[in-house]
């Protein structure tokens, strides 16, 4: 929004609260009700982020065509926050089940790197998605302009190899952190 609507941050930031308050008030109420009917709430879970998401992408359009408030991105993405709410609560408790007590600290460590890695993915593949399309409906008429003004095949060569070094180096170093932290944890308590 900042970068591609000339959104104030604040704005921006706001844009995103009415999805922070449902997925906190949504995970304390599935806490009480995860072990009975826990499995079939990351259904509906799913199910309200799959919702989100495709209106997300419908309302996105239509900020880029038809000039709509990107303040209607807030309550689609609360759907987004109903989901997350209960899959992070709900999807926790039943994954730890099995666990033996004595491992259940590596074991939250594994699972808790896991779940950031394909969140860091699938946040840079939401957002290459956002501007591609962006990018798509406003220059769509004029591919030569599009392509001097924001692709430079020598450059782009020059610069991938290190954002691919960089990237992989974080992950790596990150999951090791985070793999060795959940191991001294589950060790000593």
């Amino acid at each position: 929004l900042q970068s591609g609507q000339g959104v104030d941050a604040l704005s921006t930031g706001l844009i995103g609260l009415p999805n922070a308050i449902a997925s906190g008030v949504v995970a304390i109420v599935t806490a009480k009700y995860v072990l009975g009917r826990g499995r079939q709430m990351l259904v509906g879970a799913i199910s309200s982020m799959l919702a989100g998401t495709l209106l997300s992408i419908l309302v996105v359009w239509l900020i880029a065509t038809q000039g709509i408030s990107f303040w209607w991105l807030s309550p689609v993405l609360m759907l987004n926050g109903l989901g997350m709410g209960i899959v992070g609560s709900a999807n926790q408790t039943l994954s730890m089940l099995d666990i033996p007590r004595q491992h259940g600290g590596t074991a939250g460590g594994f699972k808790q790197t896991v779940e950031r890695i394909t969140t860091a993915l699938g946040n840079a593949v939401i957002t290459g998605i956002f501007f591609a399309v962006v990018a798509w409906v406003l220059f769509s008429t004029n591919w030569a302009r599009l392509a001097n003004q924001f692709f430079n095949p020598e450059v782009a060569a020059e610069l991938f190899p290190g954002i691919i070094t960089t990237a992989l180096v974080n992950t790596i170093l990150f999951t090791l952190i985070a793999f060795i932290g959940g191991a001294l944890l589950g060790v000593l308590f």
